[in-house]
């Protein structure tokens, strides 16, 4: 299965990037209107009235650029080629504090709290972003990738790449391990997905190692005794530094009528970028969720978080920007009730 992470075949990160954007798992701008998005500090949201600038400002460095490389061989030639998508880190335990997070722990304010105070991390991606897989080249052949490693980089420390260790990179699913997303009815069709399109990396930091990335403002808590539930608002943050072809989003207007809905939908590169929407549907086990967040091939893997405005009743304000998926791409196309894309349960 083809991944739909950003395919970079320059050295050079910064550099323009050609991608895999045939086949395999697709992307998809659900929502072609956002007239309400604006940038809120230096975030781009997509509807701000469904999130708080507090909220904003908390996710806001959290937005991790995963790159995975794989061997290929072309022609009787080694080469390595980069996938990119996102990552998330979830906090595990807090780490001893300093006299400085004490004094932060006192106080309301959120960029002391999210600079002083600091915590054990697990890195948390789609796992298709880490197995080896069939990549398919731009206007050319596919090609058998082999993973060798992984790095991520912050929105706020670019270009630094971290090394991320993955015990199961470039271990390919059970291909009969299979996830029944949604049950088919009389007016939406079955989703099924082929395997648990989630995994998570070797733990980041401890008292005696404290990594950038420890760091409060780089992670998201787990929400405590939370069920993902249909109707709750959800968002998801990533960042990137590629422009966005029209069939990464599955557009279907003119080239020139791209340039400015990409802007309105997703906001610019180089910067954090906060998509939302909502929890559709949930599958009969609780593994998997369908929502109608907008995204673009290089998304897999970003983190779904809840949002603190506009829940329904019954909603517990301490799941506010807690971290309940991981967001794995869009529905088949052509299926009743394709209008929505995929995440996987972060229990």
């Amino acid at each position: 299965m083809n991944n739909d992470l950003k395919l970079a075949l320059s050295p050079d990160k910064f550099e323009t990037l050609t991608y895999a954007s045939h086949g395999g798992v697709k992307e998809k701008a659900i929502f072609l209107e956002r007239p309400r998005a604006a940038v809120v500090g230096t975030v781009f949201v997509d509807d701000p009235e469904r999130l708080s600038p507090r909220l904003v400002q908390i996710v806001r460095d959290t937005a991790l650029v995963i790159s995975s490389s794989f061997e290929v061989d072309i022609d009787g030639m080694k080469n390595i080629v980069k996938l990119r998508g996102q990552l998330g880190l979830i906090r595990v335990e807090e780490l001893a504090r300093s006299p400085d997070a004490k004094r932060a722990r006192t106080s309301d304010d959120v960029v002391a709290t999210q600079v002083f105070l600091r915590y054990s991390v697990d890195p948390a991606t789609a796992r298709r972003n880490i197995m080896n897989q069939t990549i398919l080249f731009p206007d050319g052949p596919s090609h058998y990738g082999v993973y060798q490693q992984a790095t991520i980089s912050s929105v706020t420390h670019q270009p630094q790449e971290t090394l991320v260790e993955f015990p199961d990179g470039g271990v390919v699913p059970d291909p009969d391990e299979v996830v029944q997303v949604r049950q088919g009815s009389t007016t939406l069709d079955p989703i099924t997905w082929k395997f648990v399109d989630k995994t998570t990396g070797k733990r980041i930091g401890s008292d005696e190692r404290r990594h950038e990335f420890t760091k409060a403002a780089y992670s998201f808590k787990k929400a405590v005794n939370y069920q993902v539930t249909a109707g709750h608002k959800i968002g998801m943050v990533v960042w990137r530094w590629w422009d966005i072809d029209k069939k990464d989003a599955q557009y279907t207007g003119t080239d020139q009528s791209w340039l400015e809905k990409r802007k309105e939908l997703f906001g610019a590169k180089g910067s954090p970028c906060v998509y939302t929407g909502e929890i559709v549907r949930v599958s009969n086990d609780s593994r998997a969720f369908e929502h109608n967040i907008n995204s673009f091939k290089g998304c897999s893997g970003a983190i779904i978080f809840l949002l603190d405005r506009n829940q329904p009743d019954g909603f517990d304000e301490e799941w506010s920007d807690c971290a309940i998926g991981i967001h794995v791409g869009a529905a088949p196309a052509g299926i009743l009730g394709s209008e929505v894309s995929l995440g996987f349960s972060i229990p």
